[in-house]
């Protein structure tokens, strides 16, 4: 099976764990809550965040990575939009293959990622993994599609569901939430 992760601090505790084949992990960042993302799998090399990304080369090795394999487990953290937008994804790209799609959302516990967790916890959190089944894949799927149609400034996560929105929103509602003291 292959460990579908978003970042390399989260490839690099799996891998601390020993419950999985080191080359067995992926890491799939792709910064995709930020940014151009339409035509992703065309875009040679996306800068983003002051991250250099080879988004093109990337995606093609995972591409071949899941036609050798039956199941793939994607870590994941659905209350961070980074997280969610590299789920939704990493979705898209595997239904086009014949493979069991396991994910294990670490964002059940209000945390923002695998990394909250230490290496002798991941043992306990897999008993959270799900199959998805193929209208659950399908329905994720749409979702990428309508963000990928929208390519908005950002994607952010906002009652429980990722949004498209632009940096002006964002000013938007930084002032409607200025701190003021007690």
């Amino acid at each position: 099976m292959l460990e579908i992760v978003n970042g390399k601090a989260q490839k690099n505790l799996l891998e601390k764990t020993e419950l999985f084949e080191k080359e067995n992990i992926i890491d799939m960042s792709l910064l995709l809550n930020i940014g151009n993302i339409k035509n992703i799998e065309e875009i040679e090399v996306r800068n983003e965040c002051n991250e250099k990304i080879i988004t093109k080369a990337k995606i093609d090795n995972f591409k071949n990575r899941i036609k050798e394999n039956e199941n793939i487990r994607i870590w994941y953290s659905s209350i961070d939009s980074e997280d969610y937008c590299f789920f939704l994804y990493i979705i898209y790209l595997a239904q086009k293959q014949n493979i069991k799609i396991k994910t294990i959302d670490v964002g059940i516990d209000n945390k923002w990622s695998i990394t909250n967790y230490d290496k002798n916890e991941i043992q306990e959190i897999i008993k959270f993994e799900e199959e998805l089944t193929e209208k659950e894949i399908n329905n994720i799927c749409k979702i990428w599609n309508q963000l990928e149609k929208e390519n908005s400034d950002l994607r952010i996560i906002e009652s429980k569901k990722i949004k498209s929105v632009n940096y002006e929103y964002l000013d938007k509602i930084g002032r409607a939430h200025v701190w003021t003291p007690v």
